[in-house]
């Protein structure tokens, strides 16, 4: 198991709901937390031969 805690972003739903910019940014930090948590998790995988590599199939 593997804990990462990670400051949350304040979010002020008055402007989230109406200024897109400011959604898009809050959105485009969220995704890429979970991008980075779904790598380390499929890295995880492989380490532990739980999938195969493209180079491992034969």
């Amino acid at each position: 198991m593997r804990i990462e805690v990670l400051p949350v972003l304040e979010v002020d739903n008055l402007r989230y709901f109406s200024e897109p910019k400011y959604r898009v940014d809050f959105q485009r930090w969220l995704n890429q937390a979970w991008e980075e948590k779904d790598e380390q998790i499929h890295q995880l995988m492989i380490k532990h031969g739980a999938v195969k590599t493209d180079s491992s199939k034969g």
